[in-house]
């Protein structure tokens, strides 16, 4: 069968999600064990599921599939959604690779800032994508096929510090060697006094792709990265 209370873990989420990032109740909670109960017989719908909605008030079971982030929250009339605690739980993520290098990855077009990006990732036990050699560098300008000109957020910044750029997964400073290879001539400039988020975005041109620094706030596309 699709799920058994007895060896998956199933949490109820509340209805309130936070930018993307579902709130768990406990697991031990009478609602949720009315839920299981109530939805034990689900399998018969969905060979796949990964959620369910359950109406408390209905006792009225929805499968569902994988979940995607930033996706409008089930309302109270709807129910509580349901979701299987997996690594592979959420939608969008697929093992990249490129000569010896591995990344599994997903990449998100609707453009949110900066912080949203991040939280995004985080709630989805991930980080912003991380391109910290030449070959992961590599591999996302083959995930992102650049030359359509979409900019994403990766994750780096210089939030904390002025000029010290940090990798946001470990906290690690950028090395400087990199960020010559990487950035654009001139770049990260800081324009305005403002520019601490990085992206990559493609320069027509010169015909390729640049990471370049920018002000937090903007609206980007973004790339997640599971830890492997």
């Amino acid at each position: 069968m699709c799920w058994n209370p007895l060896k998956n873990s199933f949490f109820a989420v509340s209805v309130n999600v936070y930018k993307g990032c579902p709130e768990l109740l406990y697991i031990g909670s009478i609602r949720v064990f009315q839920a299981l109960k109530d939805c034990f017989g689900i399998s018969q719908y969905s060979q796949a599921c990964y959620s369910f909605l359950y109406n408390d008030n209905t006792k009225w079971c929805t499968p569902g599939g994988k979940l995607s982030p930033l996706q409008p929250e089930p309302t109270l009339q709807e129910g509580d959604l349901y979701v299987l605690l997996s690594d592979d739980a959420y939608d969008g993520f697929s093992l990249r690779a490129l000569n010896e290098t591995t990344a599994n990855v997903a990449r998100y077009n609707k453009k949110v800032n900066y912080t949203v990006a991040q939280e995004t990732c985080q709630c989805m036990k991930s980080s912003l994508y991380v391109p910290k050699t030449t070959d992961k560098f590599q591999l996302l300008l083959a995930l992102l096929n650049t030359s359509s000109g979409v900019n994403h957020w990766i994750g780096m910044n210089d939030i904390e510090i002025e000029g010290q750029f940090v990798w946001t997964d470990d906290g690690q400073v950028v090395d400087k060697g990199l960020m010559l290879e990487l950035f654009e001539n001139g770049k990260p400039d800081n324009y305005g006094g403002l520019e601490d988020c990085v992206m990559i975005t493609f320069y027509k041109l010169k015909g390729r792709s640049f990471l370049d620094d920018l002000y937090c706030s903007a609206n980007r596309s973004f790339i997640c990265e599971k830890y492997l």
